[in-house]
């Protein structure tokens, strides 16, 4: 690892996710900080990887990435989403049709 300190739910969480201390290294060289009510940066994001700095201590607090895998939907759920888009379509198309009957 590098000079920088990490917390110990820092680590947890590296392991957990797949970070490594380069990748987080490059988070905070090139990322893009997102500052906190006092103006501080408090997380710093590049390429879906987030890294939580305690900038008084100097230390990364957590890291978690946004590229996830999605969450498996229920046989349930997927039914009623296909039922969705189907009738999302049906008004799409209707709508369409009163308009151009309309402009006739």
């Amino acid at each position: 690892m590098s000079a920088r300190s990490y917390s110990q739910h820092a680590l947890e969480r590296m392991d957990e996710r797949g970070v490594t201390p380069p990748m987080v290294e490059a988070v905070l060289r090139a990322g893009v900080p997102e500052p906190d009510i006092s103006g501080l940066p408090l997380r710093t994001s590049l390429y879906g990887i987030t890294v939580v700095v305690d900038e008084r201590a100097g230390h990364v607090v957590t890291v978690f990435n946004r590229r996830n895998p999605p969450a498996r939907f229920s046989p349930k759920r997927l039914a009623r989403r296909q039922g969705q888009a189907r009738r999302r379509y049906e008004h799409t198309r209707d709508t369409q049709q009163i308009d151009v009957d309309i402009f006739s």
